[in-house]
C-alpha cells in the first residue's frame, strides 16, 4: 500500500531525500505506531515537511521534517529552541507548540520529529490571546550565553534608502538613526534577548477551544524584542491602516507594543526603532517588487510621525 501511495504522488515523495522503507522505520520508532503509516508530503526549498498518519490514513501520528545540508543548521536551532521552550515554560504553554521528539541524522539527511497539533486556521484570529501567546514566550528565559541573532540588515538598508530619498525631518531623523545603530553591542547590551518565533503567518497559527498554538518554528531564533508582534500584526492587518489609525485594531497594535516593551524593560528609546525594523523585516521578507511600488505603499511611516505618539503613553 505505500509503495502504491508513493506511486501515486510521484516525484513529490521523493522530495524527503530518504526512502519509504526509512521514513516508515523512523515513524515507527519516533511515534510508536503498531502498523504502517501513510504519509503526505509538502515538498519546500530545503526543508520537506511529511505529515505522518495512521490508521489507515486518518489520524496524524507526527510529522517528520527532512532536510539536506544548508537545512542542518536550521533543523538543529528549531530543536534545540523548542526543546527549550517546552522544559522551561509553564505544562500548558508546552501545549501550544509541538512536542520536539527527536533529531538524527539518516543517510546524509537531517530528520527532526515532532508531536502533532490539533487545531483550525482564523482569518480573523483574536489579537489579545496572540499578544498573550507572545507575551508568556517572552517571559522564557534565554539559557545562558545565547546571543541575538540579528536578521536586520536589509531592513536597515531599506529605511536608510528610504529615508534619504525622501528627506525626511522632524522626530522620525532619530528614529531612523537609532535603527543603523543595532549591530553596536552597547545597543545589543542594553536591550533583551528573548526567545522568538518570527513567522506568525496565517499559515502556522492554530486555534483549540479558543487557545492559540503554533506550529512551523524553522525560523524561530534568539532575538529582539517586539518583532514577533509587529510581524503578527502587518501578517493580519494592513500595515498603511494600522500605523494611519485607520484599522480598528491600530488601539490594541500599539497597546500590545507598550506592553511588551514594559514587561521586558525594553528602554523607550529604542522602542520605535523596533517597531521600524519589525515592519521593514517584515516587508523585506516577501515583498520583492520595484521599489518604487513599496516605497509607495510603505514610505508613508518614514514621513509621517503621527504613530510616534501612539508610543509614548508610557
Amino acid at each position: 500500500m505505500l509503495a502504491h501511495l508513493v506511486r501515486l504522488l510521484g516525484p513529490r515523495s521523493t522530495r524527503a531525500g530518504l526512502p519509504e522503507g526509512r521514513l516508515e522505520e523512523i515513524s515507527r520508532e519516533v511515534f510508536k505506531l503498531s502498523s504502517s503509516p501513510f504519509f503526505s508530503f509538502r515538498p519546500g526549498l530545503e526543508v520537506t515537511t511529511v505529515l505522518v498518519l495512521e490508521k489507515g490514513g486518518k489520524r496524524p501520528a507526527g510529522v517528520l521534517k527532512v532536510g539536506r545540508e544548508g537545512a542542518r543548521e536550521s533543523l538543529a536551532r528549531e530543536f534545540e529552541i523548542l526543546s527549550h521552550v517546552y522544559r522551561t515554560g509553564s505544562p500548558s504553554f508546552s501545549q501550544t507548540i509541538p512536542a520536539p521528539l527527536k533529531l538524527q541524522e539518516m543517510e546524509g539527511a537531517a530528520v527532526l520529529a515532532l508531536g502533532f497539533l490539533e487545531g483550525r486556521k482564523e482569518k480573523r484570529p483574536d489579537f489579545e490571546k496572540v499578544l498573550s501567546w507572545i507575551s508568556e514566550l517572552g517571559s522564557i528565559p534565554v539559557p545562558s550565553g545565547k546571543k541575538k541573532i540579528s536578521r536586520f540588515v536589509e531592513a536597515r538598508e531599506r529605511i536608510k534608502k528610504l529615508a534619504v530619498r525622501h528627506g525626511i525631518d522632524g522626530a522620525i531623523i532619530d528614529i531612523v538613526d537609532r535603527t543603523q545603530k543595532f549591530d553596536d553591542p552597547d545597543v545589543d547590551a542594553r536591550i533583551p534577548t528573548l526567545v522568538t518565533h518570527r513567522d506568525l503567518a496565517p499559515t502556522n497559527l492554530l486555534f483549540s477551544n479558543g487557545e492559540v498554538r503554533v506550529v512551523d518554528w524553522g525560523n524561530a531564533h534568539y532575538g529582539w524584542p517586539l518583532t514577533d508582534w509587529v510581524r503578527f500584526a502587518c501578517n493580519f492587518d494592513s500595515v498603511p491602516d494600522l500605523f494611519s489609525g485607520r484599522s480598528e485594531r491600530c488601539r490594541v497594535f500599539f497597546q500590545g507594543l507598550l506592553r511588551l516593551a514594559g514587561e521586558r524593560s525594553v528602554p523607550q528609546e529604542w522602542v520605535a526603532p523596533l517597531v521600524l525594523l519589525g515592519v521593514f523585516d517584515y516587508l523585506s521578507s516577501f515583498y520583492f517588487g520595484k521599489a518604487g511600488d513599496w516605497e509607495k505603499k510603505y514610505g508613508f511611516i518614514l514621513k509621517e510621525s503621527g504613530w510616534l505618539t501612539l508610543l509614548s503613553d508610557r
